[in-house]
């Protein structure tokens, strides 16, 4: 047996016994529970292919039989996840996410640091949660500047950085994240994703994938900033946004004002 197997049995066997929910079709509670059993003995991922076929169920059913395992199987993996956090891992965590004043912003930041240092995949977990901690505004912009100043960034952490720049986003927070989302400039589908939000015109936060855009060598980069430039349906800032490649202003000074604010 191979060590990724491996792995992937002992996961298995500590799969949760998905909860009676009310919102879960009763219908389809017992044959989850039955293929969490099997999945449990077996270590493997085979029931979840085969054991619908001998339910009584329309295959709509079926399909929600397989979504109830496959559920229990990412609240599983998420706990995994945590329970495999070295002690170092939880201590950053806890800085990096306190809620208190009682947390500065220098000791935030170098928590955030030490967090995207480790590349694991639970200080990767920490510091996604931290960019969706929308309650948590500090933690937030921590999170996005360590992952700015990151030269190896991971594409896990795409989707979480692209929710700071919602429209309903501050700039404050919106342009580290797309600072750090520019890092990815080899990756076509961020840049992508960067001109939809530039195409959307709301917020301030627009105008930090303006300044992203600038990373990228692509043309369409090039031609759509071009286009910026010279249109004028745009406002200054716009404008000015498109030709402000510098980097971000200093993260410890970002941090401070934010904390300040």
């Amino acid at each position: 047996m191979s060590p990724g197997h491996a792995n992937s049995s002992a996961n298995l066997r500590q799969l949760p016994v998905v909860s009676r929910s009310p919102i879960y079709p009763r219908k389809c509670l017992d044959p989850v529970h039955e293929m969490l059993a099997t999945m449990k003995k077996t270590g493997s991922f085979g029931a979840l292919i085969h054991a619908p076929a001998h339910l009584e169920l329309s295959a709509p059913w079926k399909i929600a039989v397989r979504l109830g395992v496959l559920l229990a199987i990412l609240l599983a993996s998420t706990a995994q996840a945590r329970q495999d956090a070295d002690p170092d891992t939880q201590r950053q965590a806890a800085i990096l996410l306190d809620r208190t004043t009682g947390t500065s912003p220098t000791a935030r930041a170098e928590a955030a640091r030490r967090l995207v240092q480790k590349r694991t995949p639970a200080a990767r977990q920490v510091l996604a949660g931290a960019l969706q901690e929308r309650g948590n505004p500090p933690a937030q912009l921590a999170a996005a500047v360590a992952l700015a100043e990151d030269d190896r960034p991971d594409p896990s952490l795409i989707d979480p950085l692209f929710v700071l720049t919602k429209p309903d986003v501050p700039l404050a927070l919106a342009r580290p994240a797309a600072r750090a989302l520019s890092r990815y400039s080899g990756n076509l589908a961020v840049l992508a994703r960067l001109i939809d939000r530039i195409e959307d015109r709301r917020g301030d936060s627009r105008r930090a994938a303006v300044e992203a855009l600038g990373y990228f060598s692509e043309k369409r980069a090039a031609e759509r900033l071009i286009a910026l430039l010279n249109s004028e349906d745009e406002s200054r800032a716009i404008r000015d946004s498109a030709v402000a490649t510098d980097e971000p202003g200093d993260p410890a000074q970002q941090l401070h004002v934010e904390a300040r604010g």
